[in-house]
């Protein structure tokens, strides 16, 4: 991830962050928790399990992916995260799969243990 672009940021870019950024805000506090970027990945997770069988497989991961255009890319993202071999990514491997505490670190540049809109506008800024 890059940090700070600054003004010549564009608007709809900016703004597309932005709505992200709102909709991971639980409670709209202006900050990004742990628990939130959790809670967001389950609720990942949720949508992805197309069969609803608390496993994401390769077929549930190519049907979320095709319109992207990278569907077969998702069997060898199964098999290079599946700990457990059982065919499948359970809940704590796809949280772990984004190692989001990692992520909210690399983030978090005050290290007060939340990511402000600001850090987060920079970190998904590209350039």
């Amino acid at each position: 991830m890059t940090l700070f672009a600054a003004p010549a940021l564009a608007q709809g870019a900016g703004d597309a962050r932005m709505s992200v950024f709102d909709a991971l805000d639980a409670d709209g506090d202006g900050k990004l928790t742990e628990v939130e970027f959790i809670s967001a990945r389950q609720e990942q997770f949720q949508a992805l399990d197309a069969n609803h069988d608390g496993l994401l497989d390769a077929r549930d991961l190519a049907r979320a992916w095709a319109p992207r255009g990278n569907a077969d890319q998702a069997g060898v993202f199964v098999i290079q995260r599946d700990r457990n071999r059982d065919g499948g990514l359970d809940m704590a491997e796809f949280i772990d799969t984004f190692q989001l505490r990692n992520l909210m670190a690399s983030m978090d540049r005050n290290v007060d243990g939340s990511v402000s809109r600001l850090e987060y506008l920079r970190a998904t800024t590209p350039g």
